[in-house]
């Protein structure tokens, strides 16, 4: 068989498209591999990032994780502290308790010893011997305050405050810092319980000042305020007002909470700015319950058992109680702004002191009331009838000067501590 000749099957028309064809479909595949390879590029960046954000989110769990487990070991730290400082302190008290009760022993004993030697006719000293022992008892019995023995209170003068001994205390977050200061109360260890009402919590310091511990924080959960207002310690128990959760709540000395009490309202559980409280000798806690105009009862485990004064009450600011354990009311809303009740509710008297006082206490070894006045910038000493007897303080922010002074408190060592609330401090006289 014969072949053509090859100019003759493939013309040189043909041979240029078939080369023309070759480099379109070329040029085609090296497009494509481009877009390959930059798509290979971007993935790898993606891998980059996508390895990148897994480190940095294994990082942030891990250091989480760290921050989680030092949280739950001071935690930890912070109530095994707490319980153990509640175990020495009631240990503490209860050799105190040993202690006192052996020294009645002893007494007794000499007692029993002298009205066996002594003849019938020594009869009328044994006898004054005999009421001696028990009248000792019988003090050691009415200075008990559930559930333990308080120290005696050192007795002053009202003329012997007139200058600031220590000034603790500073604007700030902070411990041992303050902001926004309320009401303030003192244990039977002399420790000072003050409300820090704008960092939302309770901080604790010794007699000497030091600081201890603090408690509480901003929340609406268990121990924690919105607005802490009041404070009152009794025995082994403080309770703490709360003005914006309309509750009070109780701790014991270390800070860990007991149990509450209230929501807003108008009934007999429930508050409508509760600010100002005190604890009767036999534990009774009286609530001052400012809009709703009327005084509330509780007992020491704050179930409810009375209210009083709504009649003539027109928002009640704080309470404390008279020598007589009468209670005595400060009420902004009436002209006779402080009232005396008995503990049934009954009003004994009203008088009227035309200032804007904040925070009331009663001092009962000379029967003499104290108010702190939040317009003069001082601290009122009132005789029972209201009279004005003395009175310290001057506005301004140097020692012995106060802005808007607000808690005040009596230690057992005699020493009378005002919060001096806007310059962030506590001055004790």
């Amino acid at each position: 068989m014969a072949f053509k000749n090859s100019t003759e099957v493939f013309e040189p028309d043909v041979m240029n498209n078939i080369d023309e064809k070759i480099h379109s479909i070329a040029g085609q595949y090296r497009e494509k591999y481009k877009e390959c390879g930059s798509y290979l590029k971007e993935l790898r960046v993606l891998k980059e990032e996508l390895l990148e954000k897994e480190a940095a989110l294994i990082a942030k769990v891990e250091a989480s994780y760290d921050i989680y487990i030092r949280q739950i070991r001071q935690q930890r730290d912070k109530c095994k502290s707490a319980v153990c400082d509640e175990y020495s302190m009631r240990t503490k008290h209860v050799q105190n308790l040993i202690n006192t009760f052996e020294i009645i022993h002893t007494q007794l004993s000499e007692y029993t010893r002298m009205s066996t030697s002594q003849p019938p006719d020594n009869h009328s000293d044994t006898e004054s011997v005999g009421s001696a022992v028990f009248s000792d008892v019988e003090s050691v019995s009415s200075d008990v305050r559930s559930p333990l023995l308080e120290p005696q209170r050192v007795e002053r003068d009202m003329l012997s405050y007139q200058q600031s001994s220590v000034v603790f205390g500073r604007n700030g977050v902070k411990k041992g810092e303050f902001r926004n200061l309320r009401g303030i109360a003192v244990d039977f260890q002399n420790r000072i319980f003050v409300v820090d009402c704008g960092n939302k919590r309770v901080q604790v310091f010794d007699e000497n000042t030091k600081f201890l511990f603090e408690f509480g924080s901003l929340g609406s959960g268990d121990g924690e305020f919105l607005f802490p207002f009041g404070i009152a310690v009794n025995g082994y128990t403080v309770y703490v007002t709360d003005s914006e959760r309309h509750n009070i709540q109780a701790f014991n000395l270390s800070g860990i909470f007991l149990y509450k009490t209230g929501v807003k309202g108008g009934g007999s559980l429930q508050f409508n700015v509760p600010c100002g409280l005190a604890v009767s000798t036999d534990g009774k806690v009286f609530i001052a319950d400012s809009v709703n105009n009327r005084i509330q009862v509780f007992t020491s485990k704050l179930k409810y058992k009375s209210r009083f004064g709504h009649k003539e009450l027109r928002q009640p600011c704080d309470v404390c109680f008279s020598h007589k354990e009468e209670v005595i009311v400060l009420d902004h809303g009436t002209l006779a702004s402080i009232h005396v009740y008995k503990q049934n509710g009954i009003r004994i008297r009203s008088f009227f002191r035309k200032s804007n006082l904040c925070f009331l206490l009663s001092t009962s070894s000379n029967c003499n009331m104290l108010a702190s006045d939040c317009e003069n910038h001082s601290i009122k000493f009132m005789s029972p009838k209201g009279e004005l007897l003395h009175s310290i303080g001057t506005k301004g922010s140097n020692p012995n000067q106060f802005i808007r002074p607000q808690g005040i408190a009596m230690d057992y060592n005699g020493r009378l501590l005002v919060c001096d609330s806007i310059n962030n401090r506590i001055q004790i006289f």
